[in-house]
């Protein structure tokens, strides 16, 4: 929720003629049209890629983030973008019972749900980009819900990387094959419970609207 005011946010490039611009969405595919994928934005926009075949089957149903320029105008409802820089966001892994795996400490900077998808941003420090990919990020749920509510916890491993460097590193988890709720209720409440630097566990609540 805090991210959907960004998700036209743009910036100048060398060339002051043309912007750039950033998204978060999810790989669609067009039921109209066998194969043929787009991205749709979290505010409603249908974004097209200029270059033919730059998604590929096995990015259909991910959820990523993108930074752009465009050929029309970026009120329109379909866009066609020029795409810069690309990422396919780091699916978080699910266990339904907790263990007893101490989390490192996690550092939230943004949290909300959008399409289905839960997503949140978290600075981490790693050694290097590469050494980053060994980090791990977990959600313990049995994804019931009590009173209109979905209590998880998250767990973040480091793997005992360097310090060497800060990253934002940006974690996503599918929510519509996990939580059901009731025909009568139109949200569900997900309480996030972290550890925070304080070595104290904290709750963030995010609203999930089906």
């Amino acid at each position: 929720m805090l991210l959907t005011v960004i998700l036209t946010a743009s910036c100048s490039k060398d060339d002051e003629s043309e912007k750039l611009y950033q998204s978060y969405g999810v790989v669609r595919e067009d039921v109209n049209i066998s194969g043929k994928l787009y991205i749709r934005s979290d505010n409603g926009k249908v974004i097209v890629p200029t270059l033919s075949g730059f998604l590929a089957n096995d990015s259909k149903d991910r959820r990523v983030w993108m930074m752009f320029s465009i050929n029309n105008n970026i009120n329109s409802d379909t866009i066609k973008a020029n795409i810069y820089d690309f990422l396919k966001i780091t699916d978080m892994d699910v266990k339904s019972e907790n263990d007893e795996l101490k989390s490192d400490v996690v550092y939230p900077q943004a949290i909300w749900v959008a399409q289905d998808y839960l997503t949140m941003i978290i600075d981490v420090m790693a050694g290097s980009e590469t050494s980053l990919k060994n980090h791990a990020y977990t959600v313990y749920s049995d994804f019931e819900i009590v009173n209109d509510t979905v209590r998880m916890e998250f767990k973040y491993d480091r793997n005992n990387d360097a310090l060497n460097k800060q990253f934002s590193k940006i974690v996503a988890l599918k929510l519509d094959d996990r939580i059901s709720p009731a025909q009568d209720s139109k949200s569900i409440v997900l309480a996030i419970k972290y550890l925070s630097n304080t070595n104290t566990y904290k709750e963030e609540y995010v609203v999930y609207e089906k």
